[in-house]
C-alpha cells in the first residue's frame, strides 16, 4: 500500500493482522459492516502515474474496523498480530 500510495497516503501502518479460512468472505463482510464510513479517493498510483479511483478506504476508528473483521470469528485461524499501542493512539475517526 505504502509502495503505491493507497488512497493517496504513503505512512500506512500494519495495526492488525490475522489468518481466516473463507478470508475473502470475511473481508466482504467486513466491508459491508463499515459500508457507513466508506470513502473514495482519487490518487496518483506511485510508480505507475496513472489515476486511480481507491474503493477500500473506511474512516472509521479501530475499534469498529476492528469489531467488523473479528465478528466472524467462526473463521479465525491462529493468533492475531495486534500493535502494541492501536487502542491508544489508532481509536479515532478522521
Amino acid at each position: 500500500m505504502n509502495k503505491d500510495g493507497y488512497g493517496g497516503a504513503t505512512d500506512w501502518l500494519l495495526l492488525y493482522e490475522r489468518e481466516f479460512k473463507r478470508s475473502g468472505w470475511v473481508e466482504i463482510n467486513a466491508h459491508k459492516f463499515l459500508n457507513k464510513y466508506r470513502v473514495r479517493e482519487d490518487y496518483i498510483r506511485l510508480g505507475h502515474g496513472i489515476w486511480v479511483k481507491a474503493k477500500e478506504l473506511f474512516s472509521c476508528n479501530y475499534a469498529d474496523a476492528f469489531e467488523a473483521v473479528e465478528r466472524t470469528s467462526e473463521h479465525r485461524l491462529g493468533d492475531k498480530y495486534e500493535r502494541h499501542d492501536v487502542k491508544e493512539n489508532y481509536n479515532y475517526r478522521v
